[in-house]
């Protein structure tokens, strides 16, 4: 044998040192902010005003959602009397920063009073979500609105109608 070849098991043994097993470890800190529960507060409630039905035809009768404006559409010679019309309107308060959804129903039906005739309303929100003010710790709000139309035709009867209807924010 060589004695390169005798040195070489000699080396290679050398290398096969077992390790010196080596821990390592920090400590690391766990946090979590618990926040306030929404509150959602209505203010206005969604009322068309008095509405003149058309002789003929139909119309739509809408409440802006984010204006509380008030509009007449279609081939109808409805007419919108007076005033008292505005879109319901709603405050959410909680913990600044903070996101939500707004879920409406989708439609209402008002009923006649003293009476059996209904109206069906279409709903919509003016936004679908929003942010609260301010920031994270500190109190926020936010606004919105909700808005409708619904059809009026000759054959609807006069009358005062209304019903009610469910507004939820839920948060992210």
């Amino acid at each position: 044998m060589t004695r390169c070849s005798r040195l070489l098991p000699l080396l290679l043994a050398g290398l096969a040192v077992p390790a010196h097993a080596q821990t390592s470890n920090v400590q690391t800190q766990a946090e979590s902010r618990i926040v306030d529960q929404f509150s959602l507060t209505g203010g206005n409630n969604l009322a068309f005003g008095a509405v003149l039905p058309p002789t003929a035809g139909s119309n739509t009768v809408t409440i802006d959602a984010s204006s509380g404006g008030r509009a007449l559409a279609g081939g109808g010679n409805a007419r919108l009397i007076g005033g008292g019309a505005n879109r319901a309107t709603y405050t959410v308060e909680g913990d600044g920063g903070q996101t939500f959804d707004i879920d409406v129903d989708p439609t209402v039906t008002l009923t006649r009073a003293n009476g059996s005739e209904t109206i069906e309303v279409t709903l919509t929100p003016s936004v679908p979500g929003d942010t609260l003010s301010g920031t994270a710790g500190t109190p926020g709000s936010a606004n919105f609105g909700v808005g409708g139309s619904f059809q009026v035709t000759a054959s609807t009867v006069p009358g005062s109608y209304s019903g009610t209807f469910t507004v939820t924010v839920d948060n992210n």
